[in-house]
């Protein structure tokens, strides 16, 4: 994955460095676009009681039936408690009540598809719990809008109770490459590719296993067989427990093979995929910086007596997009053993969404609350 750093980097350009995968390969515009349904949602924006901040989360979606150029999100910062709460955006435009920030037409979703762009919200130091005004979004564009009564959406900002934030994120699904690299190519009929999710935990409490929901569109199935999920009789949802430790404002991604049905219709977007992730159990304090690993004077809590401050942002949705005609699994399929998990890395560092993230973190886990 880390070959793939510098070809995502150079293709989102400033104005779209927080878009994950899913914008990032997307196809050219159509030059005969007739209209594209453009809609946007925003969820993650209640920030733990003693967080340094999160990362709130437009899904722009793409309902078609074209591409769309000259994608600009607005965000209408006037309402908001900067007390409490600031807002900031790198690489976009920044006035005294707004956020504007233009999305590369290389990094727009095509027809079917979705991006998640992030909004960073940094909670003051010292800022108590409890409401910290609004933020809105609205997304405009060059090309016409057949519908714009869902151009725009407003979330209340809320500075809310100690507890695990889990936050996550699914990039839409295309084909690999003989390296495993996601390609702008979609998947071919009977071949596979991989579903990632990026777990991120924006909580003042760690989180102590993670269970993850995942269900495919039609025509998809896993690939492959892990112990720690269980797999409905049509192979296309698993429920799976993982042994692991997200402290705070660490992350986690884990992939699975999938592999898309001989005779699935294509070319076609494949929509209902979702990945929804929840904690097992959590634990307070949170842990120092370090190697994730749970002291022997940690006390663990369970999920009902703290449970996810914000659970708005707990699932994402994805899309994958199939080609035309009979295929086969070429030399870039990942092996059929099941998923792979592990700590951000060289897979988080390539993904410009979660690089930037980290960046932010980093820099949050130096400053006291």
């Amino acid at each position: 994955m880390i070959s793939s750093v510098s070809r995502i980097v150079t293709r989102v350009g400033a104005g779209a460095a927080g878009v994950l995968v899913g914008g990032l390969l997307a196809s050219p515009a159509s030059a005969a676009a007739a209209g594209a349904d453009l809609a946007v949602n925003l969820a993650g924006t209640t920030i733990a009681a003693t967080a340094a901040g999160k990362f709130g989360t437009v899904t722009l979606t793409n309902n078609g039936p074209d591409a769309a150029t000259g994608v600009v999100l607005t965000f209408d910062t006037g309402d908001l408690d900067t007390s409490k709460v600031v807002a900031a955006r790198a690489g976009c435009t920044t006035t005294a009540d707004a956020i504007v920030c233009a999305i590369g037409d290389d990094s727009v979703p095509p027809a079917g598809g979705d991006l998640d762009f992030s909004i960073p919200l940094d909670r003051v130091p010292g800022a108590p719990p409890g409401p910290a005004g609004t933020l809105s979004v609205t997304v405009s564009a060059d090309t016409d809008d057949p519908n714009p009564g869902n151009n725009d959406k407003t979330a209340d900002v809320v500075i809310g109770d100690s507890g695990v934030d889990l936050h996550v994120l699914v990039p839409d699904v295309y084909g690999l490459d003989a390296a495993g690299d996601p390609t702008t190519d979609p998947v071919p009929a009977g071949g596979s590719s991989e579903v990632h999710a990026f777990f991120i935990n924006f909580g003042d409490m760690g989180v102590d296993g993670l269970r993850v929901v995942v269900t495919l569109p039609e025509f998809v199935t896993f690939g492959g067989v892990d112990p720690a999920c269980t797999y409905s009789p049509d192979n296309r949802s698993a429920t799976c427990d993982y042994d692991v430790v997200i402290t705070p404002d660490e992350g986690i991604d884990v992939a699975w093979p999938v592999t898309v049905a001989a005779n699935a219709p294509g070319p076609k977007a494949l929509r209902g995929g979702l990945v929804a992730g929840a904690a097992i159990a959590v634990f307070d304090p949170p842990l120092p910086d370090g190697p994730s690993a749970l002291p022997k004077n940690i006390r663990k809590l369970s999920p009902d007596q703290v449970p996810d401050v914000d659970p708005g942002d707990d699932e994402d949705a994805f899309t994958v997009f199939i080609g035309a005609g009979p295929g086969q699994p070429g030399p870039g399929d990942l092996p059929v053993t099941g998923v792979r998990i592990g700590q951000f890395g060289a897979l988080g560092a390539a993904l410009v969404v979660l690089g930037a993230m980290l960046v932010v973190l980093a820099r949050r886990r130096r400053r006291a609350s």
